[in-house]
């Protein structure tokens, strides 16, 4: 066991990243403990969201970088193209992203 724990070593959910400025590279997402798992553009056009196990955040492609911690506990996501958001169902509340970033 590491000092980071077991989960370390565990293979997750492999995403490949294709930013528009550099080369692509992959990110391994080791996820939660919910069954909810997709990957799907952010309304903004810029970044990534990836849920993996209920573990949601958003990806800058761009920075190779998470550039926000939404959840730990989604348990369906909700995409609304008309209303440039995505909803996150949690087990006791919903949130949302939208194309502005707010």
């Amino acid at each position: 066991m590491t000092g980071h724990g077991e989960r370390e070593f565990r293979e997750g959910l492999v995403v490949r990243f294709y930013p528009k400025g550099s080369d692509s590279w992959i990110g391994n997402f080791v996820g939660g403990i919910f069954d909810c798992t997709t990957v799907l553009d952010h309304p903004n056009g810029r970044d990534v969201i990836v849920v993996a196990c209920g573990d949601t955040c958003i990806i800058d492609p761009e920075h190779h970088a998470i550039r926000d911690r939404i959840a730990s506990d989604t348990g369906q996501v909700i995409a609304v193209p008309a209303l440039g958001l995505v909803v996150f169902q949690g087990l006791v509340d919903f949130s949302a992203v939208r194309s502005d970033d707010l």
